[in-house]
């Protein structure tokens, strides 16, 4: 009887892990997976959503600044028939508070109101679109 006892204890001693363990490990790492595969996408799209948002924040502070440096608003900016604003008064408007050698006449002083744009007066979204 002693002998059984003593196959018993030898067993009961073996390391390693059981099927159902490691079974349940891997389901568990799969399941978080399958949340990271959706929650990042959702982050980074408000992440640029929070970039966007910031940089509209950044154009306004500098037509403001523009505004107090020369005492009026940058560019001429007329509105078309259906009340969109024309392609090139926006980017005369990013040339001139983006400190653009080219816009002399808008920026004599060539102070740099605004970074992040363009010295052609275009500025990239965080999507890349311009």
């Amino acid at each position: 009887m002693e002998r059984n006892f003593q196959k018993n204890v030898k067993r009961s001693n073996q390391t390693g892990f059981t099927l159902v363990e490691l079974l349940v490990v891997i389901s568990i790492i799969g399941m978080l997976a399958g949340l990271m595969s959706v929650a990042i996408p959702r982050a980074i799209e408000s992440g640029k959503k929070a970039k966007a948002k910031g940089e509209l924040t950044a154009i306004v502070a500098a037509v403001k600044a523009y505004k107090q440096e020369y005492g009026r608003w940058p560019g001429s900016v007329t509105a078309t028939s259906d009340t969109t604003f024309e392609d090139a008064n926006s980017k005369s408007l990013l040339s001139a508070v983006g400190g653009a050698i080219n816009a002399s006449v808008e920026n004599p002083k060539a102070v740099r109101f605004l970074e992040g744009a363009s010295t052609d007066g275009t500025m990239k979204d965080p999507w890349g679109t311009q």
